[in-house]
């Protein structure tokens, strides 16, 4: 495989098989039971599942060829189906962690973090993408734990800004990045520094309506998945203030996994609480598409970050 070139052609099988990915290849794809039919989709017939976009995923997956290539180490085990993936660079910026989607069932590193790391270490960012718990893991507190785990792990092993941070997240890594950055159940709860700001893609934000059933009991069990003070404690625009840092976001009208709800009411809770933020709302692109490509939100993730670096450097 001394020539395997990655491209929307390449057969999933392939990239899975590659044997530099071998410590990580368990996590590579979403879903994971992709795997009995691997020998006969391509990367370009994701797209056939959900709103993916091919070009981003193969490019994600070439530059994380290119990493292992180079004999990089970019995988660091915490436990079971826990992990870090480093993409670290030469940079006086602060540094990005990314958590990806998957409804606290996946953590789709393939779609909302390897092409997302490409882009922001190409803009001079330091970036890492947190594989979080999920399923039987993925009760509350454990994943806010899991993000604490991967900060203090960044700051004690990587050349970086310690403590000084952005998160990105999607969907339900959407919601934990944005759940983090509320005090008291996230960062000052775990004695972490506040984040300097959100980058955020169709994010889950209210657990009381539009969420499903399936997610709440697996965050707090089937003895709690009703438990109106836990939805509310968790329930980002129930629960933020007017410290919360600033935030850009957007969401497709036409998503189709989880309603527009949640950006409008994310929305209303920002305006409300008079916290700095920009929502950008789109139309014709279901859930799943992060770069928001041939969209009004294309470019939204560099906007974003240097609106976080200005307001940080402002202050």
């Amino acid at each position: 495989m001394k020539d395997f070139q990655i491209t929307e052609n390449t057969r999933l099988y392939k990239i899975r098989n590659y044997p530099k990915f071998k410590e990580f290849k368990k996590i590579l794809f979403t879903p994971r039971k992709w795997a009995a039919c691997m020998g006969v989709y391509k990367i370009k017939h994701l797209k056939l599942f959900m709103c993916y976009d091919p070009f981003s995923i193969a490019d994600g997956f070439k530059f994380l060829k290119e990493e292992v290539d180079e004999n990089k180490k970019i995988y660091y085990s915490f436990e079971k189906d826990k992990g870090l993936f480093a993409f670290p660079i030469k940079s006086n910026k602060p540094y990005i962690l990314i958590l990806p989607g998957g409804g606290y069932h996946e953590v789709c590193a393939m779609v909302e973090g390897f092409p997302l790391a490409k882009y922001f270490n190409s803009l001079g960012y330091s970036v890492f993408v947190g594989i979080y718990g999920i399923d039987k893991n993925a009760k509350f507190p454990g994943p806010h734990q899991d993000v604490s785990n991967f900060l203090n792990f960044i700051d004690q092993n990587f050349d970086v800004q310690k403590g000084k941070y952005i998160l990105s997240g999607f969907s339900a890594g959407g919601h934990l990045a944005s759940s983090f950055a509320l005090k008291n159940v996230g960062y000052g709860k775990f004695n972490n520094e506040k984040p300097l700001g959100l980058l955020l893609g169709y994010p889950l934000i209210s657990l009381n309506a539009d969420c499903k059933e399936i997610a709440r009991k697996r965050l707090f069990g089937e003895e709690n998945f009703n438990n109106k003070e836990l939805l509310e404690k968790y329930s980002v625009d129930v629960a933020l203030d007017e410290t919360y840092p600033l935030t850009y976001f957007f969401q497709s009208k036409d998503d189709t996994v989880l309603s527009i709800n949640h950006a409008h009411r994310f929305n209303e809770a920002l305006n409300k609480a008079n916290v700095k933020h920009k929502f950008i709302e789109i139309d014709k692109i279901d859930h799943g598409f992060p770069l928001g490509r041939g969209t009004k939100a294309e470019g939204w993730l560099k906007e974003g970050v240097e609106a976080i670096i200005k307001n940080y450097e402002n202050k």
